[in-house]
């Protein structure tokens, strides 16, 4: 994937990418996000990205963990839609309070 509109570069990579690069750099994983993941891996290799790129970005791979949150929130989002009862759904349901108890502990901690 070389676009996020089309086949070529387009204004709508220079206008979504660096936004992206920035979720991606504040800890949001990509991972369940395959098309995503494969559009920043190979966007991220051009050399005119890496000119736009603060100094630090290019000499350092410190990452903040700010939005790993999102990842947590997808997991749930995907058992949830494999829960079939409504037991696995309340049982989904603690996890989710237990996920997001454990999250705000640890955003807490950041502060």
């Amino acid at each position: 994937m070389n676009s996020i509109a089309y086949t070529s570069f387009t204004l709508a990579d220079i206008l979504f990418f660096p936004d992206l690069a920035l979720a991606v750099r504040f800890g949001l994983s990509l991972h369940y996000f395959s098309h995503l993941n494969n559009y920043y891996e190979t966007l991220s290799k051009r050399p005119s990205i890496h000119k736009t790129w603060p100094y630090h970005w290019l000499h350092t791979t410190h990452t903040y963990n700010w939005l790993s949150n999102i990842t947590r929130f997808s997991k749930l989002y995907e058992k949830q839609l494999e829960s079939t009862s409504n037991i696995s759904i309340h049982q989904n349901m603690d996890d989710n309070i237990e996920l997001l108890t454990e999250s705000f502990e640890e955003t807490k901690s950041l502060i």
